[in-house]
């Protein structure tokens, strides 16, 4: 959920991410031109949250990713092809939430909290 809060990627891109786009070293994600919505690749600082999250993913104990396998997938090894379900995890408000929302929000945050004039 950390990358949908802290990054406004598009649902397709976090559904499409796979490990071999992140550079853990230099702390980024490049979403490739084939999945972005512009058709040019573009790459990303990750945020040290999201970080944290992917790195207990990567060391659980069960879980050894390949390069090219997907970020999400569920505990049976399928592939996610929807984010309600971890979405409606987190929300235990039951209030109306979906990917798009978390762009919502990002973007609010941008302009509310970050001086984009300097």
């Amino acid at each position: 959920m950390a990358i949908l809060i802290f990054h406004a990627f598009r649902r397709n891109e976090i559904l499409s991410m796979k490990w071999n786009w992140f550079d853990f070293a230099a702390k980024t994600v490049t979403i490739p031109a084939a999945v972005a919505k512009n058709s040019t690749a573009h790459s990303f600082n990750i945020h040290s949250v999201v970080l944290t999250e992917l790195d207990a993913i990567r060391e659980y104990v069960f879980f050894i990713p390949k390069p090219d396998d997907f970020v999400l997938k569920f505990r049976n090894g399928k592939v996610m092809k929807s984010l309600s379900k971890p979405i409606r995890i987190f929300n235990e408000n039951e209030v109306n939430l979906t990917a798009h929302a978390f762009r919502n929000l990002f973007a609010s945050y941008l302009y509310n909290f970050l001086d984009v004039m300097s």
